[in-house]
């Protein structure tokens, strides 16, 4: 059986309550980039493929402030995952499946989420 390790369980807890706190009805997979920059693991690995982690931050926080819309004050918010960040993480889980891996870690995610179409999270890390 297939498990997510606990930190990405962390990070998609922080995806979910970094939109809850941004007022976002949705976490996208821009907040579950947001949250697996925060990750070491994940952190590493983008490192060793070129990536700027802090730049990366900057960029998605950019993003999600002018971007992603706020719920107004009136209105309660309870953030759900989107469409994509689901198939992001359920791709992970099945590609670790395939391969006979028995944990999902924040690389995994990030690799899955190249496969997801029109992903502006995959336009930031490219």
């Amino acid at each position: 059986m297939v498990e997510l390790t606990s930190e990405l369980k962390i990070a998609i807890e922080v995806a979910l309550d970094e939109a809850r706190h941004r007022r976002h009805e949705f976490a996208g997979t821009e907040h579950l980039l947001l949250a697996l920059l925060h990750d070491q693991v994940t952190a590493r690995a983008i490192r060793r493929c070129g990536g700027h982690i802090d730049e990366l931050k900057a960029e998605v926080e950019v993003f999600l402030a002018q971007h992603v819309p706020p719920a107004p004050e009136h209105v309660p918010v309870e953030s759900m995952p989107s469409l994509g960040f689901q198939q992001a993480v359920q791709r992970a889980v099945i590609n670790a499946q395939t391969s006979e891996r028995n944990l999902v870690s924040g690389p995994h995610v990030l690799i899955a989420l190249y496969n997801l179409k029109d992903c502006h999270a995959v336009f930031l890390l490219k």
